[in-house]
């Protein structure tokens, strides 16, 4: 079962996707207005920037009680910089290992 979006930035024509159960989706809205092609692995460099616009964003925002330490925040940024890094494999229990 997937769950719904947890983050999403436009920036132009592009629109990223995060979601807490699976890769985020990136589309081209002037060219694909119905989000029907998820272009994230063939722009993985804008995929990131457009995560570190979110993810800033995001920490500038107050934070509501219930949520976790603030040590824990940048940890989705750098899961992401490593799942983007074309030298990260993930071992079985999905822990990133560099090569």
């Amino acid at each position: 079962m997937e769950k719904d979006v947890r983050g999403t930035v436009r920036i132009g024509d592009w629109k990223l996707m995060r979601f807490p159960d699976r890769p985020a989706q990136l589309y081209n809205i002037a060219e694909d207005e119905q989000e029907l092609t998820d272009v994230a692995a063939k722009y993985p460099d804008l995929v990131k920037d457009m995560f570190k616009t979110l993810f800033e964003w995001e920490s500038g925002l107050e934070r509501p009680r219930w949520l976790l330490q603030r040590k824990f925040e940048n940890y989705d940024i750098d899961r992401m910089d490593q799942y983007h890094n074309k030298d990260t494999k993930l071992n079985k229990n999905n822990n990133i290992k560099l090569h």
